[in-house]
């Protein structure tokens, strides 16, 4: 049996897809400073890219002065957040053309597009992200050498405004309903697909800005304080992963900053949008497995 090059291709793949968040998991786990115990979850055939993408969320431990740093904990090199939203922006370019996956033998124009697109914005996440740190350590020496107080060290209290909170919310549930409204009115299916790719690329950006702009207005505090090591780029390349995984968890992230509590309206949000695709598909698979097992009887049936 001759080996081609499309099985090669497949073959790649699929070390990539079932193999690869096994590593990688680890290796972003050691660098957070966290053990490795729970990386074997990303041996779990698609449950592994959701483990990496979770992994992304967790903030980088912050020992105290007298204990040591956990071994292998460095930063994450700014370059990862950039391939990978290079391959994401692959990704997602091919999925709104309508070109399938992107693969050694099936990269069109979009793809390409899409990989540059999601390459500069993962520079300039990193870049920015590493700013973004650098001012919060800043406000943190600030408060302990005595210069500031934390309320003095931020411009504006945390809930005294919350609109990207209520737009990462509604834009969901927005374009949840048109998917329901598609479904009930026979519209082109296409317009809820593009309804879903706006809520999910849309809220991705919202909460970069969102969570930078919850970084610099949160009160520092050294004895409890991990946000200094939440990283926004990390944050919103997760979400672009795995958004339905990840954008339910943000709230959390959220939360913990000082934000307003939306944990359950985002959970909403993430029902009305996933919930009825999901349930469609499920109820259009038994009815045509229904279907095609009627008809495979009355062909059997004799005369």
């Amino acid at each position: 049996m001759a080996i081609t090059a499309q099985t090669v291709g497949q073959i790649l793949v699929g070390a990539v897809m079932f193999v690869g968040p096994i590593p990688l998991t680890i290796w972003l786990l050691k660098k957070k400073g966290y053990r490795a115990t729970w990386a074997w979850l990303a041996a779990i055939p698609i449950v592994g890219w959701g483990v990496v993408c979770t992994t992304m969320l967790l903030p980088n431990r912050q020992p105290s002065a007298d204990a040591p740093k956990p071994r292998g904990a460095a930063e994450i090199p700014r370059e990862f957040v950039a391939v990978m939203m290079m391959i994401l922006g692959a990704v997602w370019g091919q999925r709104v053309a309508g070109d399938g996956w992107p693969s050694h033998s099936n990269l069109s124009t979009s793809g390409i597009v899409g990989a540059a697109c999601g390459l500069v914005i993962g520079i300039l996440m990193s870049r920015d992200s590493r700013q973004v740190r650098e001012r919060r350590e800043e406000a943190m020496r600030a408060v302990d050498g005595g210069a500031l107080t934390a309320a003095s060290a931020v411009s504006l209290p945390v809930g005294s405004r919350d609109v990207m909170g209520l737009a990462l919310v509604a834009l969901p549930m927005a374009a949840g309903l048109v998917g329901i409204l598609t479904r009930l009115f026979h519209w082109p299916g296409a317009v809820a697909v593009w309804a879903a790719d706006v809520a999910i690329l849309g809220t991705s950006a919202i909460a970069y800005f969102d969570l930078r702009d919850l970084l610099l207005r949160s009160p520092p505090n050294r004895d409890q304080d991990t946000s200094i090591s939440i990283d926004p780029g990390m944050t919103t390349l997760s979400l672009v992963g795995m958004w339905g995984l990840c954008y339910p968890l943000y709230f959390a992230i959220r939360r913990r900053l000082g934000a307003t509590n939306y944990v359950l309206p985002g959970l909403l949000a993430t029902a009305i949008l996933l919930g009825p695709p999901l349930v469609s598909r499920w109820l259009g698979g038994s009815a045509s497995t229904e279907s095609a097992s009627g008809t495979t009887e009355s062909t059997e049936r004799p005369r």
